[in-house]
């Protein structure tokens, strides 16, 4: 039976997650460290024999299939990403449709829902998963979850990764997908070694070292051609603004919201932005830049300084790699300039999870996906 959610409410809640995707708040926007699932889940005998039997039993299964909505394609083309469902097929006998829309995610899955749009999982975050929970529209997990020896295993996913997904009265409504990391300050580390510089720590030497790649040329673009900085509008520049204690999104101040980078403690980072704007070490058209656009002028040899997801560290030297096993790119993530206090403040991402909606047609086969 389809279940239908109120489109009323669920426009409120996308209301809600606009306002949650900004609000970081002092919770959200500490840097800390990430938990990390321990080695032996490679080795666990308990987790080796639930999952050997988990995939013999799935290869049994025939005539299943799964539809699922999800924001994350990957890194893959159109075509790679109908090969990962093929793939996944072949290994689970599960036939996959992967729904990605193009755009405007959240308020896709918020109207598909209220139009009683089925699919079988449904990729989310904290937020926007509070929403629907609220709203009624999400599967309670928690028995098969705690009746499941591979998720329930500490050694595949870590108990505190769980705290951050549970609900009132120890109740799950997902499945844990990834802790999301921070967006930081990602440097060409081959053009620091070239000219013998060591990684920048505060304004000023990050300052001097975008003029050392203007200038002295490691990128061989010619020298004053080579950018310093690129982002994606001011998607993030919290790790300049870490510099002066400044907290991203909103913060609570005595039961009142208030926007730290609209408070006199900012403005001496935005002058900092603005000289590197006056100076031509900042992307010239980083206000309207996508951060597909600041991602190439990075692998392009065009800029040395871009402020992305961590994860992307390791992205784009893959990226490269790929391009050429020759080639001399390596980009590192630096930590973000310490305040005065020495605390560094970075934005962290919300926790990513798998979700199984109240209508999907195949609930067993889905969290046996999960």
């Amino acid at each position: 039976m389809t279940s239908r959610v109120s489109r009323r409410s669920l426009v409120a809640g996308a209301s809600a997650i606009g306002a949650g995707a900004t609000l970081a708040g002092t919770m959200g926007a500490r840097a800390q460290s990430t938990p990390v699932a321990s080695p032996a889940a490679a080795m666990d005998a308990d987790f080796l024999a639930a999952q050997d039997a988990l995939i013999a039993d799935l290869q049994a299964t025939t005539g299943t299939s799964l539809r699922i909505l999800s924001a994350v394609v990957g890194g893959k083309t159109p075509e790679e990403d109908e090969l990962f469902a093929q793939e996944i097929t072949r290994l689970t006998g599960i036939e996959i449709e992967l729904v990605h829309p193009t755009a405007d995610y959240n308020e896709k899955l918020l109207a598909d829902l209220a139009a009683g749009v089925e699919y079988d999982l449904i990729y989310t975050n904290k937020d926007t998963m509070d929403v629907l929970v609220a709203d009624g529209v999400l599967t309670d997990l928690t028995e098969q979850i705690a009746g499941s020896a591979i998720l329930s295993n500490p050694t595949v996913i870590p108990t505190e990764e769980w705290e951050m997904i549970r609900y009132e009265g120890d109740v799950f409504y997902s499945v844990f997908n990834k802790f999301e990391g921070s967006r930081m300050l990602t440097v060409r580390q081959d053009w620091l070694d070239q000219l013998r510089l060591e990684a920048p720590t505060t304004l000023d030497e990050i300052y001097n070292v975008m003029v050392a790649f203007r200038d002295e040329d490691p990128a061989g673009n010619g020298a004053g051609v080579t950018l310093g900085l690129s982002t994606a509008g001011a998607y993030d520049i919290q790790p300049f603004m870490s510099s002066a204690g400044v907290l991203p999104g909103y913060v609570d101040v005595d039961g009142a919201r208030t926007i730290p980078y609209a408070t006199e403690a900012a403005i001496p980072v935005y002058e900092w932005l603005a000289n590197l704007y006056a100076e031509g070490l900042y992307a010239p058209n980083f206000a309207t830049d996508t951060t597909a656009d600041m991602r190439n002028l990075f692998l392009t040899n065009q800029v040395g300084f871009v402020t992305y997801w961590d994860t992307w560290v390791g992205l784009f030297n893959n990226t490269r790699l790929a391009e050429d096993p020759n080639t001399t790119f390596q980009a590192k993530g630096i930590a973000a300039v310490a305040g005065p206090e020495g605390e560094i403040i970075l934005n962290r991402g919300q926790p990513s999870v798998w979700t199984i909606p109240v209508n999907a047609q195949d609930p067993e086969t889905a969290f046996r996906f999960l």
